[in-house]
């Protein structure tokens, strides 16, 4: 079993079974959006392996897992624009990925260390039949509204508070993987795979070209 946390995510599992029964139809185009809501610090960028390796595989992740198939091609995008001290330890807090699975459809990662509103975690997903889309957890739900504006709460601050309830399902998944053999939602070909995108991807900016992964 592989912690591919977001994977337990209910909004997450519900669009890809919609997509998975065929009630989503063809899928065109999925878009993700995971930004984190603060720079982390120096010393943990030195040992991270990159922001490919160490974010953006959840979304390597979960693009395999809402398509239900491999991908074809790999083109990345990258830079320094939050913090110049990132640069200088030799990574990026910028970037996006474009991919092609191998039907054709068309994914596009959008991945960021610093957000001006706090932790940003979207999905969008465009077929023939829906477009299903998930939404930034609020903190809370209410909306104040005055004269000349409405106002609601942001985002919840970090991937603890966002992915609590993917966090207690996927420990009831290990329980039930130990107890019963229930097989679990990542094992480790999807750990693989998503690795040999995370390469992919840090061949393309390097490379400043399409790889196939």
């Amino acid at each position: 079993m592989l912690g591919f946390h977001r994977r337990y995510d209910p909004s997450f599992r519900a669009v890809r079974e919609r997509i998975r029964n065929g009630e989503a139809g063809v899928v065109y185009q999925i878009v993700i959006f995971s930004r984190t809501g603060a720079i982390p610090p120096i010393d943990y960028i030195k040992v991270s392996g990159g922001l490919f390796r160490d974010s953006s595989i959840h979304d390597l992740d979960m693009a395999r897992y809402l398509l239900g198939e491999e991908i074809a091609s790999v083109y990345a995008v990258g830079g320094c624009l939050a913090d110049e001290a990132i640069g200088a330890a030799g990574d990026i807090d910028t970037a996006m990925i474009t991919m092609v699975s191998r039907s054709g459809a068309l994914v596009n990662i959008n991945n960021g260390r610093d957000t001006p509103f706090g932790y940003d975690q979207r999905v969008e997903v465009l077929a023939s039949h829906e477009l299903l889309r998930v939404d930034n957890v609020s903190q809370n739900s209410t909306v104040i509204g005055v004269r000349d504006d409405f106002k609601s709460a942001g985002p919840v601050n970090s991937f603890l508070e966002r992915y609590t309830a993917a966090y207690r399902a996927e420990m009831d998944a290990f329980a039930a993987m130990i107890t019963k053999g229930t097989a679990p939602l990542a094992d480790q070909n999807d750990g693989l795979e998503a690795q040999r995108l995370a390469e992919a991807a840090v061949r393309s900016i390097r490379e400043g070209r399409p790889v196939a992964p």
